[in-house]
């Protein structure tokens, strides 16, 4: 009866896992970025004609590491995962992030069942209730970026090397590949994060049994890593190994010349500034960055950019406090293992940022997870304790109200603040494709723009510009950088071409000087112009305010409204 009950529990959670990583997906977040529609356009492209947007790599070819040329080397699981969600279907946000919200839910189940089985039933369930109501958690699954399944396939590959014996070991093989497919960021931790989960399983969880598998199961890792480098030695013009923050990087050797440049002569200047005493300090700089209590816990970063809330509930640090310090001296064995954990889920971002100021929480995705792990022990072990046995009742309803408290803020923040102030620069990139769409439908647009190719981008995904049916004609525009479109052309912003009888739509970074009876495509957070719009003939028939106020919830799904309510909204007068 116990069992049933704490399973009809679990099931409760990943509902409530469901709803607010499924809900209005097409509102918030407000637009996706050009890294993300990288994967979903060539996605389509792929499973159209088997080849990517630029018509030079397959799936296969990605898969062995042949990235596409003239690009940065990305991950390659979401290329997969974008032929799923948008190859049969028309492009939105939705279909965009659907994966990453099943993902984003095993992600809780799994910590479910790694707590179980390191500790408790009672122990998962709070872990489960941790990861489910988890802020970054809840933002990543509800986009198509790369790191919650790289925290899925690293967790899962953590949960097999706990539970798994004899042959069955070897089912970490494709958990593992999965899990380096995954982000590139966290190609750098594979190895090492491989082999603690197989010391900890072989050592403390099998006690020295299964050898042969443990030996081939490493051996494995270490070929992929292998191949992995040598691919990337023959494409030596993507290689990013070039990024990795070492003593030797150029911004360590223009930091000790800056010091010397601004100090006094001193026999000490060698001694202390050097490449090796900066290299370090930069370090030590990067660790105390990712621990910040202000970063985790109020503000995040530029990349999470919530602005008024962190990657964890502030009632998370009274835990984590808690679970520290009680959790690393009742777990002895088990917390040696999540210490090397933790310390090499940092490794990415210690050795990606040289000027040691700021954060990229994408580097620390596997923090997170073995952070909570721990905050979930600080309840687990407070509300366990004999000598609040008569208080428990009260604590947990503490403890409950708590964090609902904190979702709630986090609701509030993250559906009704967050489309306001983030997504600055992409949101003004989907309002003006379902302008261009709109009004096309009647007139020929002719957009200046700074950038093209990815404007261009932009409108194919939310305007829906590219389909199952003319995918191959809009890969050969692209190749050849026609950027024509039915009655839709985009050009650069000083090139002159034929405008008569059109709509001229400029991107404010043109520094056009529009005429005064043009209107204005505003941004959200304080109306400054984002595109600027000449010879209107879509908006001009409703009345426009002076600037944006009041923005309805719904109309966020903008592609959804009527052409008024989009106009009302969103184009105001100059």
């Amino acid at each position: 009866m116990k069992i049933i009950n704490t399973y009809k529990f679990l099931l409760v959670i990943i509902f409530f896992s469901f709803v607010f990583r499924g809900l209005y997906l097409n509102y918030v977040p407000t637009a996706t970025n050009n890294d993300q529609l990288h994967y979903l356009l060539d996605g389509k492209s792929m499973y159209v004609t088997g080849k990517n947007l630029a018509g030079d790599r397959s799936l296969f070819d990605i898969l062995m590491f042949h990235y596409p040329k003239n690009e940065t080397v990305q991950a390659e699981l979401p290329y997969i995962f974008s032929i799923i969600t948008v190859g049969p279907f028309s492009f939105s946000l939705a279909h965009a992030a659907m994966l990453s919200v099943f993902l984003g839910v095993g992600v809780v189940i799994l910590l479910y069942f790694i707590g179980k089985f390191l500790i408790n039933e009672k122990f998962g369930v709070i872990l489960a209730l941790l990861a489910s109501s988890n802020p970054w958690f809840i933002s990543m699954s509800r986009s198509s970026y790369e790191m919650i399944s790289a925290t899925f396939f690293y967790l899962l590959t953590f949960f097999i090397f706990q539970i798994a014996k004899g042959k069955y070991l070897y089912l970490a093989i494709p958990a593992m590949l999965l899990s380096f497919y995954s982000y590139i960021g966290t190609k750098l931790i594979f190895l090492p994060f491989v082999a603690i989960c197989i010391v900890y399983s072989y050592l403390v969880l099998q006690k020295k049994k299964y050898k042969k598998e443990f030996i081939i199961i490493f051996s494995f890792s270490v070929l992929l890593m292998a191949f992995f480098f040598f691919q990337l030695s023959r494409q030596p013009e993507l290689s990013r190994v070039n990024e990795l923050f070492l003593p030797w990087n150029s911004h360590v050797t223009k930091n000790v010349d800056h010091l010397r440049h601004v100090s006094l002569v001193s026999p000490l200047s060698s001694i202390v500034d050097n490449k090796y005493t900066v290299y370090v300090r930069t370090v030590i700089a990067n660790i105390a960055n990712v621990f910040s209590p202000g970063y985790l816990f109020e503000y995040g970063d530029y990349f999470y950019s919530l602005e008024r809330y962190g990657i964890f509930h502030i009632i998370d640090a009274a835990f984590l406090i808690i679970g520290c310090i009680f959790f690393f001296t009742k777990m002895k064995k088990k917390s040696v293992v999540f210490l090397f954990l933790i310390g090499i889920s940092i490794l990415p971002q210690i050795f990606h940022d040289p000027e040691g100021t700021g954060n990229f929480t994408p580097h620390i995705t596997l923090l997170i997870p073995f952070l909570l792990i721990v905050i979930a022990y600080g309840i687990y072990f407070l509300i366990e304790l004999d000598e609040v046995k008569k208080y428990r009742k009260v604590i947990c309803l503490f403890i409950i109200g708590a964090y609902l408290a904190s979702l709630l803020h986090f609701s509030q923040v993250y559906f009704f603040h967050h489309p306001l102030v983030g997504n600055i620069v992409s949101f003004p990139n989907r309002a003006v494709a379902s302008y261009i769409s709109r009004a096309s439908q009647s007139k020929k647009i002719v957009a200046h723009v700074s950038n093209p190719q990815l404007s261009v981008r932009d409108y194919l995904f939310y305007a829906n510009a590219m389909n199952n049916k003319n995918v191959s004609e809009v890969s050969s525009k692209l190749r050849n950088k026609n950027y024509v479109f039915k009655n839709v052309l985009f050009v650069q912003c000083t090139d002159e071409v034929d405008e008569r009888g059109a709509t001229v739509v400029y991107e404010s970074m043109c520094n056009h000087k529009t005429k005064e009876n043009g209107l204005e495509l505003a941004q959200l957070r304080d109306s400054a112009a984002a595109y600027e719009i000449n010879n209107d003939n879509l908006c001009s028939r409703f009345g426009q305010k002076n600037f944006i106020s009041s923005v309805p919830f719904r109309n966020l799904h903008i592609e959804a409204i009527s052409d008024k309510e989009f106009c009302e909204t969103y184009v105001i007068n100059l």
